[in-house]
């Protein structure tokens, strides 16, 4: 498998957890989530970032990992 992240990441921000409303200081800033795919999936992947919009912070307590993938199809 391949982390899309690391192939395609050009996010703002590399870790995904703790949001400002998951806790105190007792969490540090972390990546603790990934999108992982096949070789033949990970060449289609455009772009692969943590989204940080204000629904997040109190969507979960971890920042979503998108990834977006070029699936146009050719004939």
């Amino acid at each position: 498998c391949v982390d899309l992240f690391g192939g395609a990441g050009a996010g703002k921000k590399d870790y995904t957890g703790p949001t400002k409303r998951g806790g105190g200081g007792e969490f540090s800033q972390m990546r603790v989530d990934y999108i992982l795919a096949t070789e033949p999936l990970a060449r289609l992947a455009k772009q692969c970032y943590v989204s940080d919009v204000p629904e997040c912070e109190t969507a979960s307590d971890h920042y979503p990992v998108v990834a977006e993938l070029d699936l146009e199809l050719t004939t």
